[in-house]
């Protein structure tokens, strides 16, 4: 049964809604000085609030949208992949930038860049996640376009969920750390983070992309 439109909706706009307050959050924080310090948490949410719910979303949220809209063929197979490959790599720059802006402050400030604490170490944790899934998206996708398209890495979604749900996790806890400085926006980025790790998931879970093959084979 397809989704009631304002369901689908509300899936295309949570991820960018979330993230705004997440930034909005950040950059009125008065007791961080630090721009660099502020800019960490600012390209982690634009990472895995905004970008990679797009990304990990992309099939089944475009097939739900075009169903909501009673259209009889969803779109073409290759648009989502290039969508999905699109908004991980967007996700993965902005994830990086946010390592560099954090290994930036603490040389800047004279702190230990390998602090022993439960973020860094789900944080370095999940970039090795980005790494491997990247490289196996990469191979996959060089398959997909090969002249016989294959099915291969079977794998690559269910891993992605997981290095999401971990990455989710960290940034819950680094805002725990931040909450003694500013509970308000702690609570902003630990519930938005949390909202849209809830709606990839109940999208993965009641949202079949199967009917995206059918279109791939009508289509290409």
């Amino acid at each position: 049964m397809p989704a009631p439109r304002f369901v689908a909706v509300s899936c295309f706009v949570l991820p960018a809604l979330a993230f705004g307050c997440c930034a909005i959050a950040i950059l009125s924080d008065a007791t961080t000085k630090d721009l660099l310090f502020r800019l960490h948490p600012l390209f982690m949410t634009a990472a895995f609030v905004l970008c990679f719910p797009y990304g990990i979303g992309a099939y089944r949220m475009e097939v739900m949208d075009a169903e909501s809209k009673a259209l009889a063929v969803p779109p073409a197979m290759p648009k989502l992949r290039r969508a999905h490959a699109g908004w991980q790599m967007w996700g993965s720059i902005f994830a990086l930038f946010g390592l560099i802006m954090i290994i930036s402050n603490k040389a800047v400030i004279g702190h230990l860049i390998a602090v022993p604490s439960v973020h860094a170490v789900l944080g370095i944790l999940t970039f090795i996640g980005i790494i491997v899934q990247g490289v196996v998206g990469y191979f996959k996708l060089q398959q997909w376009e090969s002249p016989v398209p294959e099915k291969s890495y079977p794998w690559h979604g269910i891993v992605g969920l997981i290095v999401f749900t971990l990455a989710i996790v960290t940034i819950v806890l680094g805002a725990i750390e931040w909450f003694p400085y500013s509970a308000a926006g702690a609570i902003v980025i630990i519930v938005a983070a949390i909202l849209v790790w809830l709606m990839i998931l109940l999208v993965r879970l009641f949202i079949d992309p199967e009917s995206t093959t059918r279109t791939y084979e009508q289509i290409v």
